[in-house]
């Protein structure tokens, strides 16, 4: 192993946890030697509603603006395909991106201030060895003072080391759909989500710049009826002609509490860790917080603190899992009863405002739970008792 094949960090994945970390130790320490390995060629095409939360935004040590789609300032909701309604907030809500895009400019940050990037390149094997990480490519052998897998769900770095045991899974799928100008022209600035229709699955449309995100998910138990939900909201939303782009199917991973994402000199962030968000299906702030957590871990390693990076997982555990676990409570409740939820959306403007800060990052949902207690305590409660046409 020759020194030029020997790095301070190896990254494998170029999505927002592998760049934003990158670019985070780079930034922190211009001195350290930081390498980005990705399967694809960058840009590449990543399967994904795209939708960046504000609060995701927030937390970038950058602007993406010239990466934004659309801006969303509201959401039309639908149940069963049937009954619909629109809410609106005066602010911002989500940024929607494209993830080729996205994820080329995050990686391009990263690079701009040092961090080097071999795209193309499919890792084969990792190993530890006498403290290091050896990873074999099919390019060529490298070798790590610490590994940061960033290779999402079902990634080599989780597989080889033992790591991420007992891991749930949604299943969702997406096409990109080209449609006429004045259809598309209808759903800019709003989100499109239909629930109650798939047991535990909703379905969307992000609009993008020159055409629409169309996708649904689900549990995995229900996965088996994913596509002819597709269908049926396609039918529903009555777009006209279109042509569908890609069509493709991904995992979104949830990790259980306690499940490992670090051992020895390697970490998990982002899809690879399992951080999703059940209630949402989102990633992208995981994935960028996680990193930052990373970065910030791997900094004080690597500077001789006595740290032996298990203060990461550590991290996770206090300030994200919360949020994640909340998450969960929230998805298991809007189950029992989706209608109930939906009508709540429709006619409270408190709670509608509470989701609204809660995508700005204004508002957590564990403080909002907490806050609310009794109310969801009701909510439980009122949904073994309300009449069956209220429920699923």
């Amino acid at each position: 192993m020759t020194k030029k094949n020997h790095f301070d960090v190896l990254i494998i994945g170029t999505g927002p946890a592998g760049s934003v970390c990158a670019y985070e130790i780079k930034k922190t320490c211009p001195d350290l030697a930081v390498l980005l390995i990705d399967k694809e060629k960058i840009p590449r095409y990543k399967v994904c509603g795209g939708g960046v939360q504000i609060k995701s935004a927030k937390i970038l040590p950058f602007d993406i603006e010239s990466v934004i789609e659309d801006v969303i300032f509201g959401i039309i909701f639908s149940y069963k395909c049937k009954k619909w309604f629109m809410r609106t907030y005066d602010e911002p809500l989500i940024y929607n991106v494209m993830r080729d895009r996205f994820d080329a400019f995050l990686t391009q940050k990263a690079q701009e201030i040092g961090a080097l990037l071999l795209d193309g390149c499919t890792v084969k094997k990792i190993e530890i060895e006498k403290g290091k990480v050896l990873v074999k490519t099919d390019k060529s052998f490298f070798s790590g003072d610490i590994l940061i897998g960033a290779d999402g769900a079902g990634g080599i770095t989780a597989k080889s080391l033992g790591l991420m045991q007992n891991t749930s899974f949604s299943i969702a799928i997406e096409s990109e759909v080209n449609v006429a100008a004045e259809v598309l022209k209808k759903y800019k600035g709003f989100i499109t989500i239909d629930c109650g229709t798939l047991k535990s699955g909703y379905a969307w449309i992000f609009p993008k710049s020159d055409h629409l995100s169309i996708g649904a998910g689900t549990s995995k138990e229900y996965a088996v009826f994913l596509k002819e939900y597709y269908k049926q909201y396609l039918r529903y939303q009555n777009i006209g002609f279109y042509n569908t782009v890609s069509f493709k199917g991904f995992l979104l991973p949830h990790r259980q509490s306690g499940s490992d994402i670090q051992t020895q000199n390697v970490l998990l962030v982002g899809d690879a860790a399992g951080l999703v968000d059940a209630f949402t299906g989102e990633g992208i702030y995981y994935a960028i917080r996680s990193a930052q957590l990373a970065a910030s871990s791997v900094i004080k390693k690597l500077k001789g603190h006595k740290n032996d990076l298990k203060d990461y997982q550590n991290a996770v555990d206090q300030e994200l899992m919360p949020e994640l676990i909340s998450a969960q409570q929230l998805l298991k409740l809007f189950n029992l009863a989706p209608r109930v939820t939906l009508k709540l959306l429709q006619s409270s403007d408190s709670f509608w405002q509470a989701i609204c800060k809660i995508l700005r990052g204004e508002k957590t949902y564990k403080s909002y739970i907490d806050a609310h207690l009794h109310l969801f305590q009701f909510f439980i409660k009122l949904t073994n008792v309300v009449p069956k046409w209220l429920r699923f």
